[in-house]
């Protein structure tokens, strides 16, 4: 369960990684802006981060396999640049930076959920 929805929210931060740039430029709104503000971007960072470390932190004592944290640590790495690119005004790398970190960590999910469906106690 912690796996599926940790997938659905990596995938939801990298297509509002992805699509922000566009929507700002679109809408020039207060809804805008809302969306793209620096809190709302850490919130989602602090939510993957913790549903990620958490379902693999399972997923490792269960199945004893290390390609879900490998895929996870690397993920949140990745994200971590690309936020902190963002709040520093690095340029065009960190959108899809956020992408690739989104992505890696929806795939750490994926990678779980595969080591649970071939483990006889899950």
């Amino acid at each position: 369960m912690l796996d599926r929805t940790g997938s659905i929210a990596s995938i939801a931060c990298a297509i509002h990684c992805a699509l922000m740039p566009f929507l700002l430029a679109v809408l020039p709104t207060a809804l805008g802006a809302t969306l793209g503000s620096g809190w709302i971007e850490w919130g989602l960072f602090g939510c993957s981060t913790a549903m990620g470390l958490t379902s693999m932190h399972c997923g490792r004592r269960i199945h004893r396999k290390n390609a879900g944290i490998a895929v996870c640590s690397t993920g949140l790495a990745i994200l971590a640049l690309g936020r902190i690119g963002e709040d520093r005004h690095w340029g065009w790398f960190c959108v899809p930076t956020l992408v690739v970190g989104g992505l890696l960590m929806a795939a750490a999910h994926f990678v779980n959920m595969y080591h649970c469906r071939k483990c006889p106690a899950c």
